[in-house]
């Protein structure tokens, strides 16, 4: 049990390697946890000019950056190691609800309540697709392992899987619900999905065949 957060957390997740953990809460702190100790490593105090709370945090695949949603609409790269904001990612029109890097660290994909996806430029912080077709909130995105394809689960019902080049929808899948979140499988050729009490296994080969619950 890893105890310090004073109000709810958003989000926990695992660096690259496994040893830590990161978590946000609204509590507008960021905290690192030693895996193995169950104790805090490191408290990061939000302190930007609205105080905003983070909505979402996750590490780069190197593990040496981790990336912001805040509820200001803007998404930032934070070091670690020196505990200093390095970019500032600006575009999105309602609330940011998750971001995360591609697997060479190059590229972020966010999610907002605007029912866009953006994908963006780590190094230099450009927008390079703005990627609509949801009709509702898009609560969780994800690349594929090779970088090639991004997949997008809305509170429209839908999960929908784009080119990151060309930025065309490819392939929609009904869901029976809101979807919450979505992942690719390691191998790139299935997607899992979970709603408020469900979870799903879709085939992306077999055009979005269900195969779980």
């Amino acid at each position: 049990m890893f105890i310090g957060h004073s109000e709810l957390i958003f989000v926990a997740e695992f660096s690259p390697d496994g040893r830590t953990i990161i978590s946000c809460s609204s509590d507008k702190t960021i905290r690192l946890w030693d895996v193995n100790r169950g104790e805090e490593m490191k408290k990061i105090q939000i302190d930007f000019d609205i105080a905003p709370s983070t909505l979402y945090v996750n590490f780069s695949p190197d593990g040496k950056t981790v990336v912001l949603c805040l509820d200001d609409r803007t998404i930032r790269l934070w070091d670690i190691n020196s505990d200093r904001e390095i970019r500032k990612l600006v575009g999105h029109s309602n609330s940011i609800w998750c971001a995360q890097f591609s697997s060479d660290g190059q590229k972020i994909v966010s999610s907002s309540n605007d029912k866009t996806v953006g994908i963006w430029n780590v190094k230099t912080g450009e927008r390079l697709k703005e990627l609509k077709g949801h009709s509702y909130n898009v609560k969780r995105v994800g690349f594929s392992p090779n970088g090639q394809f991004v997949v997008s689960g809305s509170w429209d019902g839908t999960i929908r899987i784009w080119d990151v080049t060309t930025g065309k929808e490819l392939q929609i899948i009904k869901n029976e619900d809101d979807v919450n979140d979505v992942k690719y499988f390691p191998d790139g050729q299935m997607i899992a999905s979970c709603s408020e009490m469900v979870k799903f296994v879709y085939g992306i080969q077999t055009q979005g065949k269900k195969y779980k619950n």
